[in-house]
């Protein structure tokens, strides 16, 4: 198993309904093929975690790669992992609201299970850093 973290630029700022087309699409092909993790949206910047088996992750990742809707993809990690840091998402994803932000932001602070992840403590550092830079909410 292992989690890949990612960055890229999205060629246009994406509306809304094109962001939930592209999260929708994520959730059902990460299902199908066990991936878990989080897709971030800022400002015309991703920051997506994808965990699963090596295979799955490396055919998800060339997939999303070809994807015309964004460039410049810097792959931030790919390593083995022992445990998912998003055991329970099928694909976390963004809107704006800084309220809820906070209470994700403080959940992942908080939360023994997240804060025990050993190995996966650098995703877990990119994610919150991404959100506390961009105000983000997460619904999953």
């Amino acid at each position: 198993m292992k989690n890949l973290v990612y960055l890229s630029t999205s060629r246009t700022l994406l509306s809304d309904e094109v962001l939930l087309d592209i999260l929708a699409s994520a959730r059902k092909n990460n299902q199908k093929h066990n991936i878990t993790g989080v897709l971030l949206y800022s400002e015309g910047t991703f920051i997506q975690v994808l965990e699963g088996e090596d295979d799955d992750v490396d055919e998800t990742f060339a997939t999303i790669s070809k994807d015309i809707r964004h460039k410049n993809i810097v792959v931030m990690l790919n390593e083995p992992t022992d445990k998912r840091s998003f055991p329970s998402w099928s694909m976390g994803f963004n809107s704006v609201d800084p309220a809820i932000s906070e209470e994700f932001i403080e959940s992942l602070t908080s939360s023994d299970k997240l804060l025990n992840i050993d190995g996966n403590s650098i995703t877990i550092t990119m994610v919150k850093a991404f959100i506390e830079n961009n105000r983000l909410v997460i619904n999953h």
